[in-house]
């Protein structure tokens, strides 16, 4: 089921609602997909800000985007929860818990678990996925890494100095197994 539901959107023929997709003319071979979330939680404006951002540079001049060598996806999470600036639409709901496989397969009525559908094929084609939260407490930048440390992110953490600290979860210990953007990311990527 889960095979079938991403299958059937990895053409990008339509994007989710907050979703915008730019396309460099000058990838060889198959394209690299990258993909900056924010405001998968809707009381972390900082990811937000980043995607306005992005997308108001890229949107001002086409040629930046032309000019890349892959697919950039910009996206806001959770587009009712940045709205009314609540961590989710509803007390106990987190959409960075949804992307289990059978919280995707499963066909339930809150937003939450509605949206991850929506984004699933999205991440599932993402080579590179850079979800952007943000805390309540001043603390160090620091950089998540679900599942094993490989080659492919030395060469991403080189280009984030700012993140000086690593937090490293082999065991998909956060989300309880893979649940969240960046474990759906690694296990489907």
């Amino acid at each position: 089921m889960i095979r079938s539901l991403l299958r059937t959107r990895r053409s990008f023929s339509t994007l989710p609602e907050q979703v915008w997709r730019y396309s460099g003319k000058h990838a060889e071979g198959k394209a690299k997909e990258m993909v900056v979330m924010g405001g998968v939680h809707g009381n972390e404006l900082l990811g937000v800000e980043v995607v306005r951002f992005l997308r108001a540079k890229l949107e001002a001049n086409p040629q930046a985007a032309e000019s890349m060598k892959g697919n950039l996806t910009l996206g806001i999470g959770n587009p009712p929860a940045v709205a009314i600036g609540k961590r989710a639409t509803e007390a106990s709901a987190d959409l960075n818990r949804c992307f289990a496989a059978a919280k995707l397969i499963d066909d339930m009525p809150r937003y939450e678990e509605k949206r991850s559908r929506e984004l699933a094929p999205l991440l599932s084609s993402a080579d590179i996925l850079l979800d952007i939260h943000a805390t309540n407490k001043p603390g160090p930048c620091f950089v998540r890494i679900a599942g094993s440390l490989e080659e492919g992110h030395h060469r991403v953490l080189q280009h984030l100095r700012e993140a000086s600290h690593k937090l490293l979860d082999p065991d998909y210990i956060l989300g309880g197994g893979v649940a969240t953007t960046d474990e759906y990311v690694g296990q489907n990527g």
